[in-house]
């Protein structure tokens, strides 16, 4: 099961399969940008090629650690930043549900944690994309239409239904409608699971 997502609901998703993670998208985000690009390209990008990186992080006092694939992919871990206060990995909360792992070697534990997962990679990869709130229409039928060429697995979190209305006569693309008061990723995972069931399946 290679089940890719843009934000923690890839996390959330294997602990409801209790599966092992097969790849590095683990409690992770992918900016729009950043999916499209994988989702487009994922046969020609070259997995092993990867270099950490940090940006400035709005939701803590430190740099968020990222990692920048073959030039083309930014991949984001919230939940890890380098640190250089520890000397060894230590588990922060930060809030009530928060965890956020410090080290001033974050960097090497990233990659090698990286490097490994992706020897796992070896099925077909399910895409789920869920819609954010400044994502735009043109930028969510670009991916539906990137999806309708490509023939690539995808599962779309929407709360607009007139996405399916154009695109629900292709199989390798499925639905799943949020609401304002229905975003907790545990839940998202729940029904995602069903869509993904027909197409582990398939």
């Amino acid at each position: 099961m290679n089940v890719i997502c843009n934000d923690c609901v890839g996390g959330e998703l294997y602990k409801l399969y209790n599966e092992k993670y097969q790849n590095p998208f683990i409690w992770t985000i992918l900016p729009f940008k950043d999916f499209l690009n994988l989702y487009k390209n994922y046969e020609n990008i070259n997995f092993n090629n990867v270099e950490y990186n940090e940006t400035p992080n709005y939701m803590f006092p430190w740099y968020m650690s990222s990692l920048i694939i073959d030039g083309k992919v930014n991949l984001y871990f919230p939940h890890h930043a380098r640190y250089e206060e520890y000397n060894e990995l230590v588990k922060l909360q930060v809030g009530n549900t928060q965890n956020v792992y410090a080290w001033s070697h974050i960097d090497e534990y990233l990659i090698e944690h990286y490097k490994r997962r992706v020897l796992r990679m070896v099925d077909e990869p399910v895409f789920v994309y869920s819609e954010e709130n400044r994502n735009t229409e043109e930028q969510i039928k670009e991916l539906l239409e990137e999806a309708k060429t490509s023939k690539k697995k995808l599962i779309l979190i929407t709360s607009n239904e007139k996405y399916e209305k154009e695109y629900n006569k292709y199989d390798n693309i499925k639905f799943i409608y949020k609401t304002q008061n229905e975003v907790v990723q545990k839940t998202q995972a729940e029904w995602i699971k069903n869509k993904l069931d027909f197409f582990i399946k398939s």
